[in-house]
């Protein structure tokens, strides 16, 4: 079994700090997982897609059920209530 371990934000060159996600698609279906899960749980056996949490305030990991942290703060104010709409 190979061992890997999934980072909990991005370290890209113009893309480093941005919490990450991970698709993981198995025999057992498909589950969103934060990174500690991911690397728990990986066996090699599966497919596994990463992307960033911009701003979805209520994106939680399947396995453990921990909210995956956003990027960008939940913004308080409605558009109707802007003073720019």
């Amino acid at each position: 079994m190979e061992q890997r371990t999934f980072q909990k934000y991005s370290n890209d060159f113009n893309f480093v700090g941005y919490p990450l996600y991970y698709v993981v698609e198995s025999s057992y279906g498909t589950q969103l997982m934060c990174s500690d899960c991911c690397t728990e749980e990986y066996t090699g056996e599966e497919t596994i897609k990463v992307d960033a949490n911009y701003d979805d305030h209520q994106l939680h990991c399947h396995v453990c059920s921990d909210k995956i942290e956003a990027a960008y703060e939940e913004d308080d104010e409605s558009e109707e209530d802007s003073e720019y709409a």
